[in-house]
């Protein structure tokens, strides 16, 4: 019973929430009049009234103001009882009261007339959960993410499946079916690590069932993971989901052959141009040379990408020209301006601290002068 009764608190909680994210307009002009004017009310016409007295419930129960929210649901119902927005509020409305039963029977009178109502779709997604029915809670779900892709609430929606065995399995398969919402959910940038990392769990079952999304579908995500400091999540995704893909520990292309393809892989170079810093890339097959100038007063970041080195002391050399170009290592997915007093990356080499952190971001850069700078193969030694 305890069990049921926090199920049921749970979906009330969540079609509430809906609720008062369907919206808040007060509808047509003439409702709006007749809340300074009563008397005028009489001459709204009754799809306008239910309108008004739907916006009325939202608002109530934004507010939480339980009672006025039931009021307003039931006159919404009584003007228009064949819309399933008026059905739906009266359904929330009555959940906040505990009746659950009375809830139900609104809520069933909402699904008949389709999958577009928000709350009503919520209501028996939740519902569907809880009767352990996985195949129509995603049916559910996925009415729900067609309807409106970016809920505020959709990381909660899909954490009640992704949470199970069970619901994991017909994810995937709806998935795996490309539907339109398949890029929100591959949209992971600023979630936290444990979110990004149950989704990689969830990609990585789709690529063992024979499902590869393709480099450019997963690639925003596996960015996001890198940049979230889910290294390994981006790892197996990248190499699960796209065909001949790499991605080394270490230095990714040192020999800047990459740099300018429009297929650069997540783990490669990214680079900054700016304004007073120019970037000119020979291509795959023209023996790396990558040309970069930077007319400003300061040093530049002009290239960097992400690592996962071991802690220790390396030795970077590059081949240039000696005493215009840098390098560093940063814990934070951004490298600091590095020292002149670690050597020269042209001489004998620059000397670089990593120590242990998940964000690691290894960068090139490159300080003022009036030639641009011919950027050859770089090498990477651990000294220590």
């Amino acid at each position: 019973m305890a069990r049921r009764n926090r199920a049921t608190a749970v979906r009330a909680t969540l079609t509430v929430a809906l609720i008062g994210y369907a919206g808040l307009a007060l509808g047509n002009g003439l409702d709006r009049l007749t809340a300074q004017a009563p008397p005028l009310e009489r001459l709204v016409p009754r799809p306008f009234r239910a309108e008004a007295e739907r916006a009325a419930a939202r608002q109530a129960a934004v507010r939480d103001q339980p009672q006025a929210f039931l009021a307003h649901a039931r006159a919404a119902v009584a003007a228009d009882p064949v819309d399933p927005g008026s059905a739906s509020l009266l359904g929330g409305a009555l959940l906040l009261r505990g009746d659950n039963r009375g809830a139900e029977q609104a809520f069933r009178v909402s699904a008949r007339f389709g999958w577009r109502d928000i709350p009503t779709q919520a209501y028996w997604y939740e519902a569907a959960l809880e009767a352990r029915e996985m195949e129509p809670a995603v049916d559910r779900l996925d009415a729900l993410l067609r309807a409106q892709p970016q809920l505020p609430s959709v990381d909660l929606l899909l954490g009640r499946l992704e949470a199970s065995t069970a619901g994991r399995a017909v994810l995937e398969r709806r998935l795996a079916q490309r539907p339109p919402w398949l890029a929100n959910y591959l949209e992971v940038g600023g979630k936290d690590a444990p979110l990004i990392e149950r989704r990689a769990s969830v990609l990585m079952d789709m690529a063992r069932q024979g499902t590869r999304l393709g480099c450019h579908s997963v690639g925003g995500f596996v960015g996001a993971a890198l940049a979230a400091g889910a290294r390994r999540a981006a790892e197996q995704v990248w190499l699960a989901h796209c065909p001949g893909a790499h991605a080394a520990a270490g230095i990714a292309d040192p020999a800047f052959e990459q740099v300018g393809n429009a297929q650069t892989s997540p783990f490669g170079w990214q680079t900054l141009p700016a304004g007073d810093v120019a970037i000119e890339a020979a291509g795959p097959g023209q023996g790396g040379r990558l040309q970069v100038s930077n007319g400003s007063s300061v040093s530049r970041l002009v290239l960097m990408q992400p690592v996962a080195l071991e802690p220790g002391r390396y030795r970077v050399s590059i081949m240039t020209v000696p005493g215009r170009v840098g390098v560093s290592l940063g814990c934070n997915g951004v490298p600091p301006l590095p020292s002149r007093d670690a050597g020269d990356v042209a001489a004998s080499g620059q000397v670089v601290e990593v120590p242990a952190c998940a964000r690691q971001a290894f960068g090139v850069w490159l300080r003022p002068g009036a030639e641009a700078v011919e950027l050859g193969r770089l090498s990477l030694q651990r000294i220590g």
